[in-house]
């Protein structure tokens, strides 16, 4: 996906660029630290609205201490594997007990 098409989909799924006035450095940062990749975007999407419009600067610190936290722990894989784990281990973190034990159950990790 090129810089443009990533952009495109962060904002669309985001609630539009409108929102984000004045921080599209910082979305084109986002996505490119997503590696352009399709589904590492629409996840920071949805973590970045579930956390009522979080601020485009405080969701890229969270994502390298997760990224940091993670990845300290486990082999690094190549890149893809990195990125889209990271933000879906940063969407677990939102959800309740409950659906973390359910969800975790079913998380996919190659060693």
């Amino acid at each position: 996906m090129s810089k443009a098409e990533g952009l495109l989909l962060f904002y669309d799924r985001c609630g539009g660029a409108d929102k984000f006035a004045g921080q599209h450095e910082l979305a084109a940062r986002i996505v490119g630290m997503l590696g352009f990749l399709p589904l590492a975007i629409e996840q920071a999407a949805a973590y970045i609205q579930s956390r009522v419009d979080l601020p485009l600067a405080k969701f890229i610190e969270q994502y390298k201490d997760r990224r940091n936290t993670i990845w300290s722990k486990t082999p690094m894989p190549w890149d893809y594997k990195a990125t889209v784990y990271t933000t879906w281990e940063m969407s677990f973190e939102l959800l309740d007990s409950s659906h973390i034990r359910f969800g975790r159950s079913y998380r996919f990790r190659e060693r």
